[in-house]
């Protein structure tokens, strides 16, 4: 009898333990799947929040753009009222070496973004074509060149001014005097070249000329 209750003691204890691991299991998968649960929910939030960051950044993007569109235009108008104003009372050379700082004026007061991108575009396009090799005519060797190393200069002297409108002003104006140098440089070449060909057009016909003359009063005296 006594080895039997022991038994059945025994019994009674390990059913307890089977129960109490399968009630622990239970728990725990149930502890995992909430866990999960909560992690795919806490996934969906944060999607949703950088999906509604990112709306709120596009429209803010668009309106600051729109913003820089708009000054863009208002300053092409004013440029053009300026500019009519200095023409009417200025002298030719005062008002062309007036312009340039007009615009780097206009640059810095109505923050122009597009101008700093510009400037960045042509000085990187400068650059790459500082590194090719030369050997393209006078044309390019004593005008573009000198042109470019410009852009190069300009570039790295107002590289450390640490405002962004003021650089780009700054910027803007010096190439601007500087393209026109080039452009008066590149007429100057151009005129002087067609000059020459003039000169020389002119010396061939004023030689046919005189040849033609000589053998008109050649053949009139042989005649006689």
């Amino acid at each position: 009898m006594k080895d039997e209750a022991a038994r059945t003691r025994t019994a009674e204890a390990v059913d307890t333990r089977q129960g109490a691991s399968a009630s622990s299991r239970t728990s725990a998968t149930g502890s995992r799947v909430a866990s999960a649960a909560e992690l795919r929910r806490l996934v969906a939030v944060v999607n949703h929040e950088a999906e509604a960051l990112e709306d709120r950044v596009g429209e803010f993007l668009a309106r600051t753009e729109a913003a820089a569109l708009l000054r863009l235009y208002l300053s092409v108008g004013l440029f053009g009222l300026l500019g009519f104003a200095l023409y009417s009372v200025l002298p030719p050379v005062a008002f062309a070496l007036g312009l340039p700082v007009v615009v780097g004026l206009l640059v810095v007061i109505m923050r122009l973004d597009h101008v700093g991108r510009w400037l960045r575009r042509l000085f990187a396009a400068s650059s790459r074509r500082l590194a090719e090799p030369t050997g393209r005519g006078r044309l390019h060797r004593w005008v573009v060149r000198p042109f470019l190393h410009g852009l190069a200069a300009i570039e790295r002297w107002t590289g450390d001014i640490e405002d962004d409108y003021v650089r780009a002003g700054v910027g803007g104006a010096a190439t601007i005097y500087l393209g026109g140098g080039a452009v008066a440089t590149g007429a100057a070449a151009v005129g002087a070249a067609l000059f020459a060909a003039y000169i020389l057009v002119s010396v061939l016909i004023a030689l046919i000329v005189i040849a033609l003359f000589i053998a008109a009063l050649i053949a009139m005296f042989g005649s006689k």
